[in-house]
Order: structure tokens, then sequence, then C-alpha cells
């Protein structure tokens, strides 16, 4: 089989037609991915932490203070 001027362009386009999809696809899944992060990251600010900064804190009186 020999491969003529006109079908080794066809092929090249082809590949490059395949691997521009294969790009946005990749692309595509990161976007997914980001979203999915950021709703992720989002839900958790939404959420309160329970944290020790939310502890009431007590002012140390100087005669409580043990030297």
């Amino acid at each position: 089989m020999s491969t003529t001027p006109e079908t080794s362009h066809r092929t090249a386009a082809e590949a490059a037609l395949h691997h521009h999809q294969q790009l946005e696809q990749d692309d595509m899944i990161r976007r997914q991915q980001l979203d999915d992060q950021a709703a992720t990251l989002a839900q958790a600010d939404e959420q309160p932490e329970t944290t020790t900064h939310e502890l009431p804190v007590m002012p140390l009186l100087d005669d409580e203070i043990d030297l």
C-alpha cells in the first residue's frame, strides 16, 4: 500500500484532530476537578470549625499567675 501526499495529509490532519480532542477532554476533566475542589472548599467554609479559637478566653489576673 503506497502512501500518497493526499493520504499522508489526511492522516496527519486526523492525528492533529485526535490530539486536539484529547487536549479538550483533558481540559474538561481538569476544569471539573477544579470545580469539585472549589465546591468542597466552599462547603468547608460554610461549616463552622470547632477549634480552640472559639473557646472563651478568660483573662488571667495578676494574682492568679504562679511564677
